[in-house]
């Protein structure tokens, strides 16, 4: 049996745009162990290839919960996606009903489990270069996994560029207080756009560059 809620979250007055959400639950009688890092591997080939031949990509996903019920977590967005053009409630419910379908297929990787699709949402994660290169000018924060500047394993600032030594692809940022930072792309553990609620709420949208869902 299959349970599926639709949810939109949206932010203050029309600051942001809604954040939307699709949950839905498959339950089979039988417990699962927990994945190997081959198999969350093989999560993401089958949801990348699906969202491709849909029209979409896929921004994150994230496997949560617990091992007898594991949650499987899509941020997907729209190729290309315009301000104002992301993806919307249908599309979350259409990419969640043909998810289904295939990891039915393949209980080997999730015999029971908790799929939820999301919009991006105001602090979309960047994980591929394609991404960085996408928002270009934007805010970013970066967490490392070991510290990247000083003994602090977390920076902010604007994304000024990619810098590429032919071995080591660096990011390259503006603090705060002016200075330029590199940071190897290998080295960051996770990173996403930055959404500054003063300025949202001054110019009434929202304050990130690129083409933001």
């Amino acid at each position: 049996m299959i349970l599926r809620a639709a949810m939109a979250f949206f932010s203050s007055g029309d600051a942001v745009l809604p954040h939307f959400f699709i949950a839905a639950i498959a339950g089979r009688p039988r417990p699962i162990e927990q994945p190997k890092l081959s198999e969350l591997n093989e999560l993401e080939r089958i949801a990348e290839s699906l969202l491709e031949r849909m029209g979409f990509e896929l921004v994150d996903l994230e496997r949560a919960g617990h091992r007898s019920r594991p949650i499987l977590r899509l941020r997907i967005d729209r190729r290309d996606a315009q301000p104002g053009a992301g993806v919307t409630v249908d599309d979350c419910a259409a990419v969640s009903r043909a998810l289904e379908e295939v990891l039915d297929a393949r209980a080997d990787l999730l015999p029971s489990y908790i799929l939820e699709v999301s919009s991006p949402g105001v602090d979309r994660p960047l994980r591929k270069r394609r991404d960085f290169e996408r928002y270009l000018g934007s805010e970013v924060s970066v967490r490392g996994f070991q510290p990247l500047v000083g003994r602090s394993k977390h920076v902010e600032g604007l994304l000024l560029g990619i810098e590429d030594s032919g071995e080591v692809e660096r990011l390259r940022l503006r603090a705060a207080d002016g200075s330029e930072i590199e940071i190897p792309l290998a080295a960051i553990a996770k990173a996403n756009l930055v959404f500054r609620w003063e300025d949202a709420g001054r110019s009434g949208g929202l304050r990130q560059g690129g083409t933001g869902d």
